[in-house]
């Protein structure tokens, strides 16, 4: 093996600049740059060669650059001393399939210099081959320091204090074991040039005084963790596999140009992980990511540019970020979602009205120093969560298709003044500390919208979150509702009733849905005002929909109407038939049907109840108890529609009546139920059953017409029968049908009149 001590074997070249070593043919040719000039100075034979590059002096020495190429080097070892300086060890064979070339010169680490200026010359590989390339400190000579204490013997093997001092250009070169820095302290500048590093290719613990750069650089997998740069630069760079960018400090600046994140199966995130100083820049241009990315950090007065020409094409999330410039959300960069958390914006973020309108936005626990303003934007997802902003918040004419605020704090004024909620909002536990501003707002859903996108925050909520955290659904129902509290209590405060009337509504539908999530006991208080709230809901919406209250005004007149024809016609049968249903006139202005020992029944449809049913009765009479249970077997197996239940109900207690002989008071009650039921059945008609109550009213508008010009009475529940001067009716039924007519009346009537008035809606 051939040695060469550099500052032994160059001394007669010391005003060379620069010295090229360059094995070619099987031989190792010296060549020194001098004066401009390059020429040759010695070509060596030998296969296998050991260059120790030690202390150069300055003040003799003039070299600035020592150039290898076509090296192939089955060692290189950069030492470090006790006393800060380093030398170079490389062991080049010449021969690449020589396994058997050994290092011989293996100074201590306890060595001092006697130079004083020393001289570190640039490093240049070009279309070299490493076998091995490590950094790390000179080894202990035992035997020469035999006065070392075991205690620093076993600091020394596990510090990380290695020093590296040489400017280094690695272009065109191959690394069969990959490259690794750890714990090193950089104090140079480092460059990697066309190369594709098939190994791992990791650099840990280090820190970087000067500038460290990467060029048309292939990496399979890399690992850059707890570093700290200067300066590093990233330069039409390619990441194939894994990536661990993890807890790297910038200094001054990190720029990144036409790298390439190629997209894998597995573990598609990549976490771009930095610790900023201040006044730090941070720069990404023309660089494509077909991963997840994650930008995490700390942030100090840090700029952060994401410019055009990058394009995202999957989500990104910027964690715990402090954010000094304007950030843009632009189409054209990001294909999908955008997320923050835990961000400080201490300047605007402009997003392109396509972004708002096709992509999902959200922000969790961010802070907001500038002024948030969106005026006439169609919104497709946008999420504040637990943010605060310390500036104004203006959404103005803006039309949300899914839009969630809750747990904000809002420290200046916020307005939504004429927004289109096209969806439920979510505005639960916002502080509000200055003026709100809900005028002219539009609310584009339904009682069953709100009740589905209770249930799927619900579901969304509860399906990663551990059971003992978990929240019931009527919890949602509740922060829901103070969602629209919030706006309410705004309102109200600006003496703006009618427009809070809007929100009291939906305020009472989440008190429903919570009242019926809790499933109260029947007759209980929560069960009464569940029934109650949905009542009104059907009946006038809380006091909001005139015409809806009117309508139900109409069916009930037409209802009554429609009942009081039938019964006067079934009241009187025609002479012919006084036989047959054995009439008996009791005064000259009424007429009974069976009247039998002081009791009244009536003819039903023409049929003979007393004639058709007597060997029904009888059997009943005879196996009473029998007949009850065949009735609540049938009930507990049917499951039909309300009305088939309706029917069933009537014949169970037609039985009854009938066993105690009060089959006239059973009729009374019959046709009384089916009264209030069917006025019941149509106001409480189902949203899904728009067509069928719409045919109802349009019904209701003829019958209603045609009761005012025929018998105009009949609108005046009870008092009606006074302005008649045929006293038939007090016909005893009507009358009592009239009388449940005049609450059902009274009733429509009070909300049509609360309705109306509107400013009396909200209470004080």
């Amino acid at each position: 093996m051939t040695q060469i001590v550099f500052s032994k074997y160059f001394k007669d070249h010391s005003s060379s600049n620069k010295i090229i070593f360059e094995v070619n043919n099987k031989s190792l040719k010296i060549k020194i740059k001098e004066y401009g000039k390059l020429k040759e100075v010695k070509t060596l034979k030998s296969d296998n060669y050991e260059i120790h590059i030690d202390d150069i002096d300055k003040n003799i020495f003039k070299i600035e650059c020592i150039e290898f190429k076509n090296c192939s080097f089955k060692d290189i070892y950069f030492e470090s001393f006790e006393d800060k300086r380093q030398n170079a060890v490389l062991l080049i064979s010449v021969s690449q399939d020589n396994n058997e070339i050994q290092r011989n010169i293996k100074p201590d680490f306890k060595s001092k210099t006697t130079k004083e200026n020393l001289c570190y010359p640039k490093l240049y590989f070009e279309a070299c081959k490493f076998e091995y390339f490590g950094i790390k400190k000179a080894e202990i000579d035992y035997e020469k320091n035999e006065n070392v204490s075991r205690e620093y013997i076993n600091s020394y093997v596990f510090s990380t204090d290695a020093i590296f001092n040489y400017d280094l250009h690695v272009n065109a070169c191959e690394f069969d074991s990959g490259f690794q820095l750890f714990g090193v302290q950089v104090k140079s500048n480092i460059t990697f040039e066309d190369i594709t590093f098939s190994k791992t290719f990791k650099i840990s613990r280090s820190n970087f005084s000067k500038n460290i750069k990467f060029k048309k650089i292939t990496f399979d997998k890399v690992v850059l963790a707890n570093n700290s740069y200067e300066e590093i630069q990233m330069e039409k760079v390619d990441f194939k596999n894994d990536i661990r960018f993890l807890s790297n400090e910038i200094i001054k600046s990190a720029f990144f140009k036409g790298i390439t994140v190629e997209k894998i199966e597995k573990d598609n995130t990549v976490e771009f992980y930095f610790r900023c100083k201040e006044n730090s820049e941070i720069n990404f241009t023309k660089c494509y990511f077909y991963r997840r990315i994650n930008f995490i950090g700390k942030f100090d007065n840090t700029t952060l540019d994401i410019g055009i020409g990058n394009i995202f094409y999957e989500n990104v999330k910027f964690i715990k970020i402090k954010l000094n410039n304007m950030q843009k959300l632009l189409v054209s960069i990001f294909k999908k979602e955008v997320s923050f958390l835990n961000v400080i914006f201490n300047d605007n973020i402009k997003i392109e009205d396509n972004f708002l309108k096709s992509k999902n936005i959200s922000f969790k626990s961010c802070e907001f120093n500038q002024v948030i303003a969106f005026e006439n934007k169609t919104i497709k997802n946008l999420t504040f969560r637990t943010c605060v902003f310390n500036k104004g918040a203006y959404f103005v004419f803006c039309n949300f298709f899914d839009v969630k605020i809750y747990s904000c704090s809002f420290n200046q004024p916020v307005s939504f003044y004429g927004s289109t909620f096209n969806m439920v909002p979510n505005f639960s536990q916002i502080i509000l500390k200055d003026n709100f501003n809900a005028l002219n707002i539009t609310l584009n859903f339904t009682f069953d919208d709100l009740k589905k996108q209770i249930k799927q925050e619900y579901e969304n909520f509860n399906k990663d979150t551990n059971e003992q955290y978990q929240k019931s659904l009527d919890k949602f129902a509740n922060d829901f509702r103070d969602s629209f509290r919030v706006f309410k209590n705004a309102l109200i405060k600006d003496n703006n009733l009618l427009e809070a009337s809007k929100f009291h509504k939906y305020e009472l539908y989440c008190k429903e849905i919570e009242l019926e999530e809790k499933k109260p006991k029947i007759f209980s208080k929560e069960w009464i005002d569940k029934w109650q709230l949905v009542f009104y809901r059907k009946l006038c919406d809380h006091h909001t929909d005139l015409l809806k209250v009117f309508h139900n005004l109409l069916i009930i007149i037409m209802l009554f109407s429609i009942f009081s024809f039938v019964l006067d016609k079934f009241k009187q049968p025609s002479i012919e038939n006084n036989a047959k249903y054995h009439i008996v006139q009791v005064d000259t202005n009424e007429s009974y049907i069976f009247k039998e020992h002081n009791k009244t029944t009536y003819n039903i449809f023409g049929l003979n109840i007393n004639k058709e049913s007597g060997k029904l009765d009888e059997f009943v009479k005879n196996n009473f108890v029998y007949v009850l249970i065949l009735l609540f077997i049938v009930l507990s197996i049917l499951s039909f529609n309300i009305f088939t239940n309706l029917y069933i109900f009537g014949s169970f207690f037609y039985v009854i009546f009938n066993f105690l002989d009060l089959v006239a008071l059973y009729t009374h009650i019959a046709i009384i139920s089916l009264f209030v039921f069917f006025a019941l059945k149509f106001i409480l008609l189902d949203d899904k059953q728009e067509i069928i109550r719409k045919i109802i009213i349009g019904v209701s508008y003829i019958v209603c017409i045609f009761a005012l010009l025929a018998k105009p009475s009949l609108m005046l529940p009870v008092f009606g029968s006074f302005l008649e001067k045929d006293t038939n009716t007090t016909y005893p039924l009507l009358l009592s049908l009239s009388v449940v007519y005049f609450i059902l009346v009274a009733l429509v009537i009070f909300s049509l009149q609360k309705t109306a008035r509107k400013n009396s809606i909200v209470p004080s």
